[in-house]
């Protein structure tokens, strides 16, 4: 897989017509006022140019709201992804403490 199937490229500006419904809208705002407020407290409780952890923190805020943004818009124009053919679940069988494709190595009475 190559790092640049990961990035959002469109194709056409047609692409672009999903933002401009309500839900993403709706949305966007949440996460600007949310991230906005976030900054903006940190800002006046926590002065990132005075300290060192001040900085971490305004950091790392902006980090998340990049984070958020960048998700979200992956999962809006790129997709969820796929699962391989003939993909089936692990299972995790508690007594033995292994993992196994299924319980055939279990007998019915023992399941109960």
């Amino acid at each position: 897989m190559s790092s640049s199937s990961s990035l959002i490229k469109f194709e056409n500006l047609q692409e672009l017509k999903r933002l401009c419904h309500w839900g993403p809208i709706i949305a966007l705002t949440v996460i600007a006022i949310c991230s906005a407020m976030a900054i903006l407290d940190s800002v006046l409780w926590y002065w990132p140019l005075d300290t060192t952890g001040g900085s971490i923190n305004f950091i790392m805020l902006i980090n998340w709201t990049v984070l958020i943004l960048y998700n979200y818009f992956n999962a809006m124009f790129v997709g969820p992804g796929f699962i391989p053919l003939e993909w089936k679940p692990v299972i995790l069988c508690i007594p033995c403490v292994f993992t196994t494709k299924q319980y055939k190595h279990y007998k019915k009475e023992t399941i109960e």
